[in-house]
């Protein structure tokens, strides 16, 4: 039962990190040292650039998150280790906390990006960055779609 909750835990930190790479790719949030790239990208995502695009995720957040980073490494290269409940409490109450924390992260997000890209046209596509905020906001339209509330998962 524990390896299916590290599992879990380990599989909604990757889907995080997935979306923060859609940031990434579409504002300046570069990482420059690949081997700490999963550590990087987090605190990046996490300060604003200024007259690129709005931090996306809080303080909190970024806490959360990266308790979550950190059991996901555990998990990956733990190939013979049982896990104990130890282990897995505090990425598990930080996946609690988080919940409250990143739906509030991602509309503060989406209002500041919208108010960016606002202009004559509500689709921009002749700059890269305009290209890369609608495909964010889609990104997490979808998101919110498959967010429901009877979900098991934070």
């Amino acid at each position: 039962m524990l390896e299916s909750l590290g599992y879990q835990l380990h599989n909604l930190y990757c889907a995080f990190e997935d979306f923060f790479k859609i940031v990434a790719r579409y504002f300046e949030s570069q990482v420059k040292d690949i081997s700490r790239y999963p550590k990087e990208l987090l605190r990046r995502i996490s300060l604003p650039v200024e007259g690129v695009r709005p931090r996306l995720i809080s303080e909190e957040s970024y806490r959360e998150l990266d308790d979550l980073r950190a059991f996901r490494h555990f998990f990956r290269h733990a190939y013979s280790y049982a896990l104990r409940y130890e282990k897995v409490k505090i990425p598990m109450d930080s996946a609690r906390r988080l919940q409250g924390f990143y739906k509030r992260d991602i509309a503060q997000f989406l209002d500041n990006a919208k108010t960016a890209i606002s202009g004559p046209s509500p689709r921009p596509s002749s700059s890269p960055n305009g290209r890369g905020v609608w495909r964010i906001l889609m990104a997490v339209s979808m998101l919110r779609q498959i967010n429901h509330e009877d979900s098991p998962y934070p």
